[in-house]
């Protein structure tokens, strides 16, 4: 294999090229088959010197926790590992992309980048029997390519089980639907404990509601926090607290995400500093 010194043009233009087909692979191809996965599945028993299992092919999460608890447990035998398409896909991009290159070339990885192109979504393998995941149906994403949509399920499986993701994180269906149209308070988004659907649930929420929370106030302010974005401590109380909550409001330096996460300290700087486990007069190298 050769050296690389430097990215070409061309080079650089295949890794986005090579990105979107991987999650084509992953999620839009045509449905598993089912003779290359299965010969896939064997011959990874194989070279970890265990005995052929016997492959189910399942359409679904639904369907995998019916079919195993279906199975008896001494049919199954004991737990060996698991594997993912939408998971391993990063890898197969990553490894296509610098074999086409020529910087890498394994014959056993090319084995197993095989196998994920045969189409298996999920895999549980165990001592005896290994259940094997179909596709996706039908996938929605956003610009950014992940699973996203606010008109209907993000995934749908070929048994008519459904998922519901906005930007890339899960929720029930019943939250979704108070989600995507602003069916909550302000006390019920600011309640809820996972930080990812707090950020989720304010991005979807009208700001205007903001000023209904009981005693809201601005503490303190900063129109620049180096990177061209507010900071704000923000003071209010829900479901009925006697003692007010203290959120800093701030927008992630690379994403721009705005969060509002939850701190003790009224100053902006020092609820930054306090975010990443430091004092307020301590300095950051590099912020990120």
């Amino acid at each position: 294999m050769k050296k690389l010194e430097k990215f070409t043009k061309k080079q650089i233009e295949l890794q986005s090229e090579i990105r979107d087909k991987w999650i084509k692979i992953a999620l839009k191809d045509k449905d598993i088959n089912k003779e290359e996965c299965e010969a896939g599945v064997k011959w990874m028993y194989y070279i970890s010197k265990l005995k052929e299992p016997k492959v189910i092919f399942v359409d679904s999460p639904k369907d995998f926790a019916k079919k195993f608890r279906a199975s008896v447990r001494d049919s199954v035998g004991a737990s060996v590992c698991w594997t993912s398409l939408c998971g391993d896909a990063e890898f197969g991009a990553w490894y296509e992309y610098w074999k086409k290159i020529k910087v890498v070339k394994n014959k056993e990885v090319d084995k197993y980048i095989g196998f994920l192109k045969s189409g298996a979504f999920y895999c549980m393998f165990f001592e005896k029997v290994a259940f094997v995941m179909r596709r996706p149906t039908i996938v929605k994403q956003n610009e950014r390519k992940q699973l996203h949509s606010i008109n209907s399920p993000a995934l749908v499986f070929k048994d008519g089980t459904e998922i519901y993701k906005l930007n890339g994180v899960q929720f029930e269906k019943e939250w979704w639907d108070k989600i995507v149209n602003d069916k909550m308070s302000p006390e019920e988004v600011f309640a809820i404990d996972n930080i990812e659907h707090r950020r989720i649930a304010y991005e979807f929420m009208d700001k205007t509601k903001m000023k209904q929370l009981k005693d809201y106030k601005v503490l303190d302010e900063v129109k620049d926090d180096g990177f061209g974005n507010e900071m704000k401590i923000v003071s209010f109380t829900v479901q009925n607290m006697e003692t007010p909550l203290l959120f800093l409001n701030c927008f992630c330096p690379s994403s721009k995400r705005e969060y509002f996460l939850q701190t003790e300290k009224d100053t902006c700087q020092e609820a930054k500093m306090a975010s990443f486990g430091l004092k307020a007069d301590d300095k950051f190298t590099k912020e990120w």
